[in-house]
């Protein structure tokens, strides 16, 4: 047995188990392995030591010495907030104001795009014609990757994630949407919850959207079934997942608390929102579609179950969907600027990346490389390759001014 991976193995082969170092060995289950994927291993090269390479965070082919050969004390990686990114170092001070000063530093790296899409793959045809009078021929906004990671045993690991989108002018509002979220339960923080904790990172960045000039929030409860990975590949067993009525209840409870702060002016869900409008949803085309979230999914869905799609039809079909739909999305009032449009971004606060910016492409990276976080062990190697993508990616930039996709 690899003795990196010791204090925290949680399997332990038959010819290890009597000399390992376990506390109970009453308290440990014999079981049949299924999984029939092999861990790799590297050799010292002196020594001849076998060691897990993810428990050495070997990420190359070159020869390796073990620490004892070498006499190097233990690895260490930790990543810093770039002080040049004004939102990272906004999020970064708001989620170390949720911690103790014992409890490890938390950073944050974040990916910016400009990218745009065709009204044409968000509307049905039957309403194409109206919609390009509302929206343009072309929609254009901004996505954000942003991770969080915080020291443990010296080094920064991945815990919390966001992918969002933000539209500047969507048929005349601003939106700020989070698409995707995810978290790994590794944070540790001694005097609140995770559950906590990750509420006040979710209202730190639509706080800060406030601040630059946006005026609406939207969030769809649209919880991941068991073994789906959102942004992180391969969660622990044991984490435990809220069904959509738990997560229904959760982003209540942030957006209330957003609300009694003062970091919302006010939030609804579809059902308020639909009585607010007073008429405003009156049409398809009036409903607030952004890339690949609920409601551009919804009318795509009734456009394919119809086959001969009218007006009538179709509306009949979307008012099923608007009852099914009244409770698990949200939307909400931002606050904190007196600015009627937002803040246009600058080209220097663009910084895309081909893999950390587009979540597809990082969850193919941390499958391709075996990256996942069932573990702590493994959790940690998986953000030491983060970490180095993320500061190749800083390096780039150094030299040539900006990332290229």
């Amino acid at each position: 047995m690899c003795r990196k991976s010791r204090p925290e193995s949680d399997n332990i082969c038959l010819d290890c188990f009597d000399c390992a170092d376990v506390k109970n060995q009453k308290l440990w289950t014999k079981r049949v392995n299924l999984n029939d994927k092999f861990e790799e291993t590297v050799d010292c090269s002196k020594c001849g030591e076998t060691t897990h390479k993810v428990c050495v965070f070997k990420f190359d082919e070159t020869s390796f010495i073990c620490g004892d050969c070498s006499g190097e004390p233990g690895f260490k990686k930790i990543i810093e907030t770039d002080p040049n990114r004004e939102i990272d170092v906004f999020l970064s001070d708001k989620a170390n104001n949720q911690l103790d000063d014992k409890d490890g530093k938390i950073s944050v790296a974040s990916f910016t795009t400009s990218k745009s899409i065709h009204t044409k793959k968000l509307m049905p045809d039957l309403y194409l014609k109206d919609a390009k009078k509302k929206y343009g021929s072309v929609v254009n906004y901004v996505a954000r990757a942003i991770y969080f990671f915080q020291i443990i045993d010296n080094i920064s690991v991945a815990f919390f994630g966001l992918f969002t989108q933000e539209y500047q002018d969507l048929g005349g509002k601003s939106w700020c949407v989070i698409d995707y979220l995810d978290s790994i339960p590794y944070m540790k923080a001694s005097s609140k919850s995770r559950s906590d904790v990750y509420l006040e990172l979710i209202l730190a960045y639509f706080e800060y959207m406030g601040l630059k000039g946006f005026k609406n929030g939207h969030l769809w409860a649209n919880p991941p079934d068991k073994g789906v990975d959102y942004i992180f590949n391969i969660h622990p067993d044991t984490q435990r997942y809220l069904d959509k009525t738990g997560l229904i209840k959760w982003y209540r409870k942030i957006l209330q608390l957003g609300k009694d702060t003062r970091r919302l002016a006010d939030y609804r869900n579809f059902e308020g929102e639909f009585k607010k409008g007073e008429g405003e949803f009156k049409n398809p085309y009036d409903l607030p579609v952004f890339v690949d979230s609920l409601w551009c999914k919804i009318l795509k869905w009734i456009e394919g179950e119809l086959e001969n799609p009218n007006d009538q039809n179709f509306k009949r079909m979307l008012e099923n969907e608007y009852k099914e739909r009244a409770l698990d999305n949200f939307y909400f009032d931002l606050c904190g600027s007196q600015l009627q449009h937002p803040i246009p971004l600058q080209s220097e606060e663009f910084n895309p990346h081909k893999i950390l910016g587009d979540r597809d492409s990082f969850l193919d990276k941390c499958f391709a490389e075996n990256w996942e976080f069932s573990s702590l062990r493994r959790a940690k190697h998986s953000s030491v390759g983060i970490i180095n993508l993320i500061e190749a990616a800083r390096e780039e930039r150094e030299v040539n001014g900006s990332i290229q996709d």
